[in-house]
């Protein structure tokens, strides 16, 4: 996934926001999720992340060795 946010805002909060919305909205699909992770962690406690500054999306993926067709790319503001 490649995010793209303001440099004044955290890379944690950044990431627990991501996990708790998509927990949220992924136990509100499947209803039997909820009842598995009740008061539980649905993901798990750890993030991998590096920042890339004025790099493309291509450079990043050629340094990977990874060819993505189509990356997910989200912007937070």
């Amino acid at each position: 996934m490649n995010i793209e946010y303001a440099p004044k805002q955290s890379v944690s909060e950044i990431v627990k926001r991501l996990k708790g919305n998509s927990s949220r909205e992924l136990q509100m699909e499947f209803p039997h999720l909820q009842k598995r992770y009740w008061g539980r962690h649905f993901w798990a406690i750890g993030l991998r992340v590096w920042s890339t500054g004025n790099v493309t999306d291509e450079m990043v993926q050629e340094y990977l060795g990874i060819i993505v067709p189509n990356p997910m790319r989200v912007v937070i503001r």
